[in-house]
């Protein structure tokens, strides 16, 4: 069996940085990598205290999942849990990007729960 027939049941949770366009417009290219990997960062290590696992970082987004590759029978409160540590984390940053930057910014985020194919 190939990795990519592996089916599992799991909990997806979606990021994305909400204003972005508008910041990367803002902002020299040497401010907007060094606000990215603040981003990026705050959200992979709330989501690995939720013992969460990142799928994909593209532009703006992170896509992380929960209950795979490990089954974990609470990953719907993990994920609801992770994202609710998200906005409250990401409010402090957001305040500390308005202030060095001069830039609003928000979090979006999107939970769905279902059979996924890993691989």
């Amino acid at each position: 069996m190939s990795t990519a027939d592996v089916r599992a049941h799991a909990v997806v949770l979606f990021a994305d940085l909400r204003g972005f366009t508008s910041i990367s417009e803002q902002l020299e290219p040497h401010c907007v990598v060094p606000l990215l990997n603040e981003f990026f960062s705050l959200l992979t290590e709330i989501t690995f205290r939720h013992e969460g696992t990142v799928f994909h970082m593209a532009g703006d987004c992170l896509m992380l999942g929960f209950g795979v590759p490990l089954e974990q029978p609470d990953s719907p409160e993990r994920a609801v849990r992770a994202a609710r540590e998200m906005l409250a984390s990401f409010g402090t940053l957001a305040c500390s990007w308005k202030e060095r930057y001069q830039i609003d910014a928000g979090l979006g985020i999107g939970i769905n729960e279902g059979d996924v194919v890993a691989g």
